[in-house]
C-alpha cells in the first residue's frame, strides 16, 4: 500500500471507536475510553451477537454491517460503561467512521 494511500485510509479511521473480540465475553463495538496492563474500558458499547459484513470482524470494522442482511443483525443495547479484562481480549480492531457510524445506528435487538 502507497504512503499516500496509507494517510487516506487514517484519516478515515474513527480515533478511538473499536470493535473487540473476547475469548469469553463476546465481541462488543465501543468507544476505547482506557487500555492498561489488566483492563480495556468502553464507553457507549454494544455486544455484537450476530452481524454481517464483507467477510469477517474486520469487514465490519472497516464498512460497517451489510444493509441487505439488517433484520437479520442482532446488537444488544449502548451499555455507557463496560470493563472487559485484557486476558480475555483477543483482538482490538480500530473501526472507520462510516463503520461507527453505521455499528451505532442498528437498532436495539429486543426478543419478542
Amino acid at each position: 500500500m502507497s504512503q499516500k494511500m496509507s494517510q487516506k485510509m487514517s484519516q478515515k479511521m474513527s480515533r478511538k471507536f473499536v470493535i473487540v473480540r473476547c475469548q469469553k465475553a463476546g465481541v462488543h463495538a465501543g468507544t476505547l475510553a482506557k487500555r492498561d496492563a489488566n483492563v480495556l474500558e468502553l464507553t457507549n458499547s454494544r455486544r455484537l451477537w450476530r452481524w454481517w459484513s464483507k467477510f469477517s470482524l474486520s469487514g465490519l470494522a472497516m464498512e460497517g454491517p451489510l444493509q441487505s442482511h439488517m433484520s437479520e443483525q442482532r446488537y444488544a443495547c449502548v451499555l455507557p460503561y463496560l470493563t472487559l479484562t485484557v486476558s480475555d481480549v483477543a483482538e482490538v480492531i480500530r473501526c472507520t467512521e462510516k463503520a461507527a457510524k453505521a455499528i451505532m445506528e442498528v437498532p436495539e435487538w429486543e426478543n419478542e
